[in-house]
Parts: structure tokens; sequence; C-alpha cells
């Protein structure tokens, strides 16, 4: 049967219950129920000349509510070739909305994208579009003219695409977002993808759910015995609790986006004889909770594989369990427990933090209540009447279990790794509501996806979902508000800046002026090296605009020349215009790094993960790392950085995965130095960088690869006198800073400045021993004179050439 509407069952049934609405059902059933009592009071008096009436009155009654009943409730078998038919009762709704808004603006023919634009007009669209973050559509106030609009063959086209049993609102938009071009190009224009619309519309779908009515539920409800048929297990009962008490709801759904595999891989390794314990490894955060709770609900629920239907997961809990035992109270509550469990026989033990119950590797075994419980555990482990479903991170698996291979064979070890950004996305939708209506903030799928982005790079410390999850909350409660409010991305940027203290989102008038003359901020502490700054600066102002990948290092740069030229100080520069502050800079001398056994206390091993680089980088991931005297360093730390400088990340001996990308990476060398110095005494520099690299590869210094990662090779050029005095000039600015609270102001003559240019410098060691020389000739001679007296408040110091002879 073709497509129509107008003449259709379901239609004619919409307007039969819209005629026939719940008010009408429930005043008619009240009369009825009146009646019926004056008809039962009729027969409790027992008149023999009223009682036919009562009999009458009953009959009536009863005919009444028969027909009440059947009106509501009888389901029409609709004839469903015709895709109308299979339209809910609210779809129907809304397309009588679309019709009337039709006629009153005069649309001959419904398009795909007319029913997309006016979503909004139903309860569900409302919904739809507040979460797209699009305004409301109202109705036209225009009359309707007498016409009936038809729908247009794409319309009907898409309809018939739709495979659902019953076609709800949720369909029809989904379908609509995947046929429609325009609608598409729409979406593209909000930057809301259709990867994205698919967990909205079921989020939406589930909003909208009706519970199934008591008789349609084919799910069994427990009776008085329920306990019973577990076995009596008095010590487990005091230290453990059922999960399946916590859902009971029956019709209740747990999502766990992209986890469903590892739900069936357990009931897999839960089913089978043998080895059937479960471990779940992953990061905390990741989501092995749910994931239990969902088995446990399916368990409940009778949905899971045959072996474990109505079976129970029992959760122990460890802190009670071990609160206050001594060693001989500690083993017997653990045999108790674990006893009881076995006698149950259908039970499954959850652990959770399964590290509480396990020492660790043998130089550093740590013991629960002055004993291993590992050995009273491993008998019930590597028994087939007990099941056991434990979960732990990946670094105390390494420390706890993996050391004891006699528990680690007892378990099948089941990765759970972090969602991706789209279940983010998914799992974010699902607990939105409570908190938006608690803190009267709206989240539209434009800040969600702010939200996950930001998160993803600026917050490491914890994986999908859970960071995502925190950041939602935290925007929640910072943006509350006592009236609903729709909350924007720059509100989202604006917060994570000041959890990061990087600057975040659209560039502001001062950050765009600092950015745009970055140069001569950087010049207020690096004299010369015009190529260098030039060259940071470039990266600086790349990141902050967003042309960076976000998969690489904010920059990776090689700075190469003699010893006191500006590198460091360049260095320290960066990461106070950057970072807001030279501390933030992570100083590796590589020097300290140059035999064989180095890697290790730079990345950690197995046994100890707490490398000098991984605890810097976990503590400041938003910081400048720099690499001083680079090629210094062992062969195998250079092949290391290859992937830090190429990928942005570095796995360590655990499989941890380190993040560089907030990271600027900065190595210096004084490799070629006399070259530097030879070519530009020669006044021969042209070409110099190529030259430079061309002998550092021949002599084995850095492999071509090695070069080929950095962003930039910048050469330092030996100072200048010119460019020596100007760095005493720097200094002597530098003193006067510290001294600005105690309204002393230090000059020094020209002649004097000219002295202590010719003194700090030194051939070899370039400007470094400018300080030294600073302190000796004038810090030294302005403590004395402070000291004495001879120097107050709000004076003016003058050093002449000699003073600091």
């Amino acid at each position: 049967m073709a497509f129509e509407y107008f003449n259709s069952e379901q239609r004619r049934n919409y307007f039969i219950k819209k005629g026939f609405s719940d008010n009408v059902f429930y005043f008619a059933s009240f009369f009825n129920l009146v009646i019926i009592i004056l008809a039962i009071l009729i027969f409790i008096k027992q008149d023999l000349t009223n009682i036919g009436y009562g009999e009458i009155l009953l009959a009536i009654a009863l005919s009444l509510q028969s027909y009440l009943l059947a009106k509501k409730y009888t389901i029409y078998h609709l004839d469903k070739s015709n895709p109308v038919n299979r339209f809910d009762l609210a779809l129907i709704d809304y397309f009588e909305i679309l019709i009337n808004e039709a006629r009153k603006e005069n649309i001959q023919q419904i398009e795909p994208e007319y029913v997309f634009q006016k979503a909004s007009l139903c309860d569900e669209g409302k919904m739809m579009m507040m979460r797209l973050g699009v305004s409301y559509e109202t109705k036209s106030k225009n009359s309707p003219q007498n016409f009936k609009p038809a729908f247009s063959p794409q319309l009907i086209n898409l309809i018939s695409l739709i495979k659902s049993e019953v076609i709800v609102f949720e369909d029809l938009m989904l379908q609509i977002v995947e046929s429609s071009e325009p609608v598409k190009e729409f979406l593209k224009d909000i930057t809301v993808s259709e990867k994205e619309i698919k967990p909205l519309l079921d989020w939406l779908r589930k909003m909208h759910e009706k519970p199934k009515r008591s008789w349609e539920d084919d799910t069994l409800v427990a009776g008085v015995g329920e306990d019973w048929s577990f076995g009596y297990s008095p010590v487990l009962s005091r230290y453990s609790y059922d999960l399946s008490k916590h859902f009971p709801d029956p019709h209740l759904h747990l999502a766990v986006f992209g986890h469903s595999d590892i739900i069936s891989e357990m009931e897999t390794v839960l089913s089978k004889p043998g080895k059937n314990n479960v471990l779940l490894v992953g990061e905390p955060g990741v989501g092995k909770k749910t994931i239990v709770n969902a088995l446990a609900l399916k368990m409940a629920q009778g949905k899971s594989v045959s072996a474990l239907h109505y079976k129970r997961i029992k959760q122990l809990d460890v802190g009670s369990l071990l609160a206050g035992a001594a060693q001989g109270e500690l083993e017997a509550r653990i045999n108790g427990a674990l006893s009881d469990a076995v006698n149950a026989g259908n039970l499954i033990l959850y652990i959770d933090n399964f590290q509480s119950l396990v020492g660790g590797y043998e130089h550093r075994r740590e013991e629960v209540g002055g004993i291993d419980a590992s050995q009273f555990i491993l008998p019930y482990l590597q028994s087939s009447g007990l099941q056991v479903i434990a979960s732990i991170t990946p670094d105390e698996y390494f420390d706890r279990v993996k050391s004891n291979s006699s528990v680690a064979e007892s378990f099948e070890k089941i990765d759970v790794e972090p969602a991706n950004a789209e279940d983010t996305f998914a799992i974010m939708l699902q607990g939105l509501n409570l908190l938006e209506y608690k803190y009267k903030t709206i989240f539209t799928a434009q800040v969600l996806k702010e939200i996950i982005k930001l998160s993803d790079r600026y917050m490491h410390e914890v994986p999908f979902p859970e960071k995502a999850l925190r950041l939602m909350q935290e925007a929640a409660v910072t943006f509350a508000s006592t009236n609903f409010v729709i909350l924007q991305t720059k509100q989202i940027d604006e917060l994570i800046s000041k959890k990061a203290h990087v600057p975040v989102g659209d560039v502001k008038e001062e950050e765009k002026d600092k950015l745009l003359n970055l140069e001569s901020f950087l010049h207020q502490r690096v004299i010369g090296q015009e190529d260098a700054i030039t060259a940071v600066a470039d990266a600086l102002r790349r990141a902050r605009s967003g042309l960076t990948s976000g998969k690489r290092p904010v920059g990776v740069f090689l700075f190469m020349g003699p010893t006191g030229v500006g590198k460091t100080e360049t260095a320290k520069a960066l990461a106070e215009s950057y970072f807001g502050s030279e501390k933030q800079m992570i100083r590796l001398d590589m020097s300290e790094y140059q035999d064989a056994n180095s890697l290790d206390r730079l990345i950690g091993t197995v046994n100890n993960p707490n490398g000098i680089l991984n605890v810097a980088i976990e503590e400041s991931p938003f910081s400048l790392i720099l690499l001083d005297e680079l090629e210094k360093a062992d062969k195998n730390i250079l092949n290391l950085f290859l992937s830090v400088f190429e990928d942005g990340r570095m796995t360590d001996p655990r499989g941890k995965v380190l993040d560089f990308t907030n990271s600027i990476i900065i190595a210096t060398s004084n490799a070629g130095s006399e070259l530097i110095r030879e070519k530009v005494a020669a006044n021969q520099a042209d070409g110099l960088k190529e030259l430079l690299i061309e002998d550092l590869q021949q002599k084995g210094v850095f492999t071509p690869e090695f070069i080929n990662r950095f962003d930039g090779v910048i050469v330092f050029k030996p100072l200048t006198e010119d460019q020596t005095a100007q760095v005493a000039q720097l200094m002597i600015n530098q003193l006067n800073i510290q001294l600005k609270d105690k309204n002393i102001t230090v000059e020094v003559a020209e002649d004097a400045l000219a002295k202590l240019s010719q003194i700090g410098y030194d051939p070899q060691f370039g400007a470094r021993p400018m300080r030294r020389v600073i302190q000796e000739r004038v810090e030294n001679l302005l403590a004395k004179k402070m000291l004495s007296g001879e120097i107050g408040e709000h004076q003016t110091v003058q050093i002449g050439l000699e003073e600091i002879k």
C-alpha cells in the first residue's frame, strides 16, 4: 500500500484518542464508581422493591466501564503496509501541527527540510533544538487556508526507509539528517556532526520512552523467599552488598557505550569451566565499576547468557573487612566470607581495588594487617566453587598481580580502555538532565563538544569519560544560576584556562597585542639572536591561533651555539611569555644521562615507574622542557625522544602513555661551537646553519632523522661588544626591579658599564660570567652602602668607573 496520510487508520485512531482524553476517562470512571457504590448500598439494604433498580444500575455501570476500558486500552490491528499506520500517536500529533503551519504559510508541499525546521513546535523537537543550541520556531499567526498540503516524494521515500516497527519522532529526525543535504549543511554550520546527532536522538528517545505496563513485563519479580535461594551466608552478608538490589526498576538500562564487548567477554569467561575469574585492568575513571553494575543488572533481569541467568553479583566491602582486624581475625573474616560465597553456589564475588588484598613485588611487598592476604584468597581463586570479578589499575597490576604468577594465572585479564570522544559525548548526555535541573544550566551540543575537546587536551590526570564528566560538573557548579541559563563555549574556555594556566579560546585584545609584539617582549630578556627570537615567536603565534594539530608538542627547537650567548635565557623568557612563569620550565642536564643505565633513571622501570621525566611531565604537563647539552646524552635516550618530538607522546616501561602535546621542547647543544666562532670571526656566517648541521651529521653527533624532527634548528652566534654591554645593562635593569620595593634606583655611568661588559665577557663562556661580575662589583658595593646608612629609601645611586675597579 502506498503512503497515505489523511485517510490512514492511525490518523483516525489519533482523533478518537484525542477526543477521548485521560480527563474524560477518569471523570467517567469516577461517575461509574459512584453508581456502583449506590447499587451496592441498595443491595445491602435488601429492599426488595428497589433491588431491581440496583441490578440495572450495576449493569449500566459495568457496561460503561467495559466500554471505557476498551476505548482506552484496545490495541487496533492496523495495515502496516501504509507507513503512516506505523507512526506513534505523538508523531501523528506533530504532523497535524505541520499541516496546520503549512496551511498558514501557504506551503503546498511539505519537504523533509520543513519537517526538520519546524521540529521545535512539538515537545520532543523543543528538547532537540535546545540541545543543538538553536532558537525555537514560533507558530504562525496567520489564519490557515482551506487546502491539504501534499507530502513531497523525498519525504515519502525517506519515511519508507525507516525499518522500525513503530516510527517515532527520533526515527524520522535521524532519517532526515542522514538523507537531506541542506540539513547536513545546517548542522555543519552549527558545528554538529551526523555522528553526534545519533546519541543525541537516542538520549531524546529514552527521555520519552514509556515503561511497560505490568502485564506486558517479560522479567521476573523475586518472591519473599528470594534470599533463601542463595544460601545462608552470615559472614559474607556482613562484609558485602548485593549489586542487583541497586536496581529495583526492572526496566532500568545502564549505558556502557563502547564497553558492551567487554561485558560479552566477561560473560564468556564466567560461563566456561576452569579458569573463570575475571580481572578488569584500567585507569581510574574508565568505567570498570559501571561495567560490573551493567553485568549485574543484565543477570538480575535474566538477559545474560543462560549459565549466568539470575545469578547475583555481590561486592566485597574490603574497607569493612579490613577495619580493626588483627592478623588472626582478618584470616577468619576472609575465610568466612569466601566460604559463604562458595556454599551459596550461585554468587559471583566482585572485589574492587583488588590491590588492597594482595602484596606487591618481593622487595616492596606491602601486607594487609601484617599478612599478605593473597595466601588466603588463592585457594578459593584456584577452586571451581567460587567465581570472582576483580578490578585494579595498570600500575597496581604490575606491582601486585603480575609479579605473583599464582594469582595472575587464576584470572582472565581484560583491559578496559578509556572511552573515545564519541562515546564520551553519549555518556555525558545520560546524566545531563539532573545536573541541569540542579544548577539551572543548559549544556548545548557545542558546549559538550568543547568540554570533550578541552578536557582531552588539557586534563591528563584521568581518562575519558571521567575527565569530561568532571569538567561538566565543574562548569555546572561554576556557572550555576537561579534561572535557567544556556552555557556558551567561551565560558568553558575561561574555566579550563584558569585550571591549566594557559590561554584558551579566542584571543583577546591585550593578548593579541602581546603576541603580535612577542619579539619585543622576548628581547627584554634576550640580547641579539634575532633568528632564534623570530622562530620561537612564530611558533607561539601558530599555537595560540589554533594552527597546530594538537598531536605534537607546541614547538620543538634545537638551539646551537657557544656557552653564554642566551640559549637558556631564551628558554626562560619563552616559558614566562607562554606559560606565565619561568618556573614552568623543566630543566634536564643531559650530561647526567650518558651511560647505558640513564634511560631507567629518566623514564623509570617496570618495578620503579617514577622516572625523573615521568614525574615532571605528569606534575607539570603545561611546561617548557629544556634538554640542556643534549649531544651528551646516551644514544638510547636520543632514540626515545624521536617519538616525543614527532608524536608528542612517549610510552613508559609499564605501557603508560605520557603526553607532551602541551609542552614546548627546547634542546641546547654546544657541539660545533668552534665552527660557529670560526665562521663568525671570518665574517662567513651565511649558510652557517646548513654547514653546522652537515658537520654534526658527519661526526655522528646527531642523525639526519633526529635533526629532521625539530621545527627549527637555530644557531646562536657569539655576542658582539655592543651586545655584551646591552647584557650588562639588562642585568642592571633587573637589579633595579629587585630594589623597587626599597625605592632605590641604580644608575651606572657609561664608562663603568663598558668596563663591566669588558670584565664580564669571556671568549669561551660568552656573557655567562657577567652575573658574577655584577654581583661582585655592583651588588656588593650597594650592600655595604645600605648597611652603613649611606644609602636610604627614595635615593638614586650613581656608580662610576672608579667604584667598580
